[in-house]
């Protein structure tokens, strides 16, 4: 076989892969990051909706910087940064009321008049929201929220890191949602840099 015809051959493949990516997702749920300050939770958060069968993360920022996930934090996103649909919100009232008129509800990560995440059951169109390392939610993304949800603990620590906060809850909300995705065959040999 000659060398173009096998560049081909992969390009098709790869291809083949890509889109079956995109078709193999959660639909009607989206993620809401809320000014989170150090960018390798950004993009822990990023790595785990891309495990977890999320497309859609939307980047709330109104007093800490925006991160540079393309330079930044690109080792906690493994790449996932590249694949997922990835949306700065820039007027909150607008987000809020498009997405609500899609009868999209809004789940908050908080620990006050939450339910308890064992509890909960995900709603069919949802964007959950996970707030920032020290304050949480913003009063507005409170305000815009439907529901709130925590992760029952048994220590003194009161809460998780963003992070794995986002990795619980999304591992939550797969297993109620994900049965239908197609799950990774760890027995085939993947390059890591599609």
């Amino acid at each position: 076989m000659s060398g173009k015809c096998l560049l081909l051959k992969m390009d098709i493949a790869r291809k083949k892969r890509i889109d079956s990516y995109y078709k193999n997702k959660i639909p009607n749920v989206e993620i809401l990051v809320d000014n989170v300050w150090d960018p390798h939770n950004a993009s822990a958060v990023l790595r785990s909706c891309d495990g977890f069968g999320i497309s859609k993360v939307n980047l709330y920022y109104t007093y800490n910087q925006f991160p540079k996930l393309k330079s930044m934090g690109k080792k906690s996103s493994s790449s996932a940064n590249k694949w997922l649909k990835i949306e700065r919100i820039k007027n909150l009232k607008e987000f809020v009321k498009e997405k609500k008129k899609q009868r999209f509800k809004f789940m908050g990560a908080d620990i006050q008049k939450s339910t308890n995440l064992t509890k909960f059951k995900f709603p069919p169109k949802c964007i959950i929201c996970f707030g920032n390392e020290n304050q949480g939610l913003s009063k507005e993304i409170k305000e815009a929220c439907d529901s709130f949800i925590f992760i029952p603990m048994a220590g003194f620590v009161r809460s998780f890191n963003i992070s794995v906060s986002a990795g619980v809850i999304l591992y939550e909300l797969f297993r109620q949602k994900g049965k239908k995705l197609k799950l990774t065959d760890l027995s085939v040999n993947r390059n890591q840099n599609d």
